[in-house]
């Protein structure tokens, strides 16, 4: 049996030697799985359990064909990218896993793994945005810092963040990829978050694409107030010293009220309960 047959199916161990440094100070080494903790900048909140299942047999039968990246703290090692071929060792029964060890900042490893899932198109639109929010709030990254860093175009970086601003459901809706993102801009656009809720209802029901989501936002259509609701609406206005706003008509409706801060709260509950 030849020096090459005995090495098949160990992986990288067998054919690099241990502790290496390169010439960038990155260490190529082996290390125990246990001593390794999940990165807290990980982008990625969802992991396909079956691509794990399958990545991991094809560890059991050919061992770990690329190392992961990790960045040494105190007292362990905490993993910058490859979270996914960690999790597939750990369910192949590995003990120890090959690693590339870097120098490198906090602002850096968050840039490493966004970049790492965006390239092979793993995150979903809500991941992608809570990370560039992380960058913008963590790090005092800009938008134009941020489409930089991911080659994307400015605008899409700050359309990705306006998603943030949808209901918690539609957002759930867009993590588990029974909502586009497409779908997603389109709802983002109506200020009201009642008219979100519904227009979403109708996707997922009637099945609608996203050309046909737009048609139905533009079908709806601002009713116009009769006389007598208008001067209704404008009497509660001025009494109130708030928004107000009358939907129906004289014999069935709804009137809102809204504010904008706790004082103009606190002032309605003055009025409506003195």
């Amino acid at each position: 049996m030849s020096i090459n047959e005995n090495r098949l199916g160990k992986g990288l161990e067998a054919l690099i030697p241990r502790n290496i440094i390169s010439e960038t100070g990155n260490r190529f080494d082996t290390v125990k799985i246990q001593s390794i903790k999940k990165n807290p900048f990980q982008p990625r909140q969802k992991f396909n359990e079956e691509s794990i299942q399958t990545l991991s047999e094809s560890i059991k039968e050919h061992g770990l064909t690329q190392p992961i990246i990790v960045r040494e703290r105190d007292d362990y090692y905490e993993i910058i990218a490859g979270e996914r071929r960690l999790r597939a060792s750990i369910l192949a029964g590995l003990e120890k896993i090959d690693v590339i060890i870097k120098n490198i900042s906090d602002s850096d490893s968050i840039k490493m793994a966004l970049i790492e899932n965006l390239e092979r198109e793993d995150l979903n639109p809500i991941e992608i945005a809570e990370s560039y929010h992380k960058m913008l709030k963590e790090f005092q990254f800009t938008h134009d810092d941020i489409a930089n860093i991911v080659k994307r175009k400015r605008s899409s970086v700050t359309n990705s963040l306006r998603l943030l601003k949808l209901p918690d459901s539609i957002k759930e809706l867009l993590k588990n990829k029974k909502l586009s993102e497409g779908h997603a801009k389109i709802l983002v656009g109506i200020p009201n978050e009642e008219e979100q809720l519904r227009l979403c209802d109708q996707i997922i029901n009637q099945r609608l694409n996203v050309r046909q989501t737009e048609q139905k936002k533009a079908e709806k259509k601002t009713v116009k107030l009769s006389p007598e609701i208008n001067e209704l609406q404008h009497r509660l206005t001025k009494r109130f010293q708030t928004n107000a706003k009358v939907t129906g008509t004289k014999s069935k409706g709804k009137i809102t009220l809204n504010y904008k801060s706790e004082e103009e709260l606190d002032l309605l509950l003055r009025v409506l309960m003195p």
